[in-house]
């Protein structure tokens, strides 16, 4: 082992001798050649639990040696960071795989970290025909809102399918969605390879029977992606604020206008086909995603107006699905208005507290 690595040491972000620390790492990092492959786990030093702010304001020191590794993870040829963040609320797969993603970034967090501190449950959004909240607030435009005050940045990148192999094994770590391990789609994470064999955490709950990671020929991966996939890498950045303010804002008109045409339906009798297939679009924003927020934040009082609603929706959805039903027998309008009254004013306090 070359001389500067001796002795170099990380007891805790708050003690005094990190910096005398950091000095002893930065001739290393400084030495750092991205075109380099380095071979000998003697020359890997692994950033773990440090912040990679701290880190860029060493002199000499090029930006990606901060963020990268002294060599591309390779399972199985030099070492591996195997820890594994589980999904902790409903749906966050995408969530859960950010916090997989930054582990390799050296950021110790977890999908319901995430979601608190970007304002997650404080936001809502009309997208794509769909009002959306939560969970399904995914991809580059929202979890930036968590990555560009911390130094990074997701990027997305359309990949025919075809490519997609050899555009992963080119990345650190990466996030896409593939079809056919879970209902639908699912985020699984990119981790390197194995055995010339591409190695994937499978963004789960602890409980899950599904396995944590997927180990897939390049075959086996084509036969569970669509013609054209994005995938989300990361890079860093220069850290800024974003303005979640303005978009808690326009949520509450989002939200209010979602519980408005809800509300409408409550007026009319329809198939149940019909209702069944709005639940994604229309109703899921609120009376899903919604309560899941509201679980995160610890807002009871909330969650127990918003559930017999929810429950109504769902004993609707229930009958037959030719059968016609007024989804006003199911679900109280006035309740559903004042409900989401409520939410939109725990939004603008949150508001408030921000401004303070």
């Amino acid at each position: 082992m070359r001389s500067e690595y001796d002795g170099v040491k990380f007891y805790a972000k708050d003690d005094r001798s990190v910096g005398v620390e950091l000095q002893k790492a930065e001739p290393i990092l400084a030495s750092f050649d991205a075109s380099k492959d380095y071979n000998d786990v003697n020359e890997l030093l692994e950033l773990c639990a440090c912040d990679a702010g701290v880190l860029s304001q060493l002199e000499h020191v090029p930006q990606d040696a901060v963020y990268y590794p002294l060599r591309r993870w390779q399972i199985g040829e030099v070492c591996m960071n195997t820890t594994f963040k589980y999904m902790t609320f409903n749906s966050s797969c995408s969530y859960a795989g950010l916090a997989n993603m930054l582990l390799r970034y050296g950021v110790d967090t977890q999908d319901r970290e995430i979601a608190r501190d970007m304002k997650l449950p404080f936001l809502f959004a009309y997208e794509e025909d769909e009002y959306r909240a939560g969970p399904m607030l995914q991809g580059a435009q929202w979890f930036n809102l968590y990555l560009h005050p911390r130094g990074l940045e997701m990027r997305e990148t359309e990949v025919p399918a075809q490519s997609v192999a050899a555009y992963l094994r080119r990345q650190r770590t990466a996030m896409l969605g593939i079809r056919g391990i879970e209902n639908g789609k699912h985020a699984v994470v990119y981790i390197g390879n194995k055995q010339e064999k591409l190695l994937f955490l499978n963004n789960k709950w602890e409980r899950a029977d599904a396995p944590t990671q997927l180990l897939l020929t390049e075959q086996a991966l084509l036969s569970y992606l669509d013609d054209k996939v994005i995938i989300a890498t990361l890079a860093p950045v220069t850290p800024c604020t974003e303005d979640i303010i303005s978009r808690m804002r326009r949520s509450i008109t989002v939200l209010q206008q979602n519980a408005r045409e809800i509300c409408m339906l409550c007026q009319e009798t329809m198939p149940v086909a019909v209702l069944r297939s709005r639940m994604d679009s229309l109703f899921r924003a609120l009376l899903l995603d919604g309560i899941t927020m509201l679980n995160l934040l610890g807002e009871s009082d909330l969650v127990a107006r918003l559930l017999p609603l929810q429950r109504g929706l769902l004993n609707a959805v229930r009958n037959e699905s030719a059968a016609n039903v007024f989804l006003g027998d199911y679900l109280s309008p006035d309740a559903l208005t004042a409900a989401a009254q409520a939410y939109a004013a725990r939004i603008q306090r949150e508001i408030d507290n921000m401004g303070n």
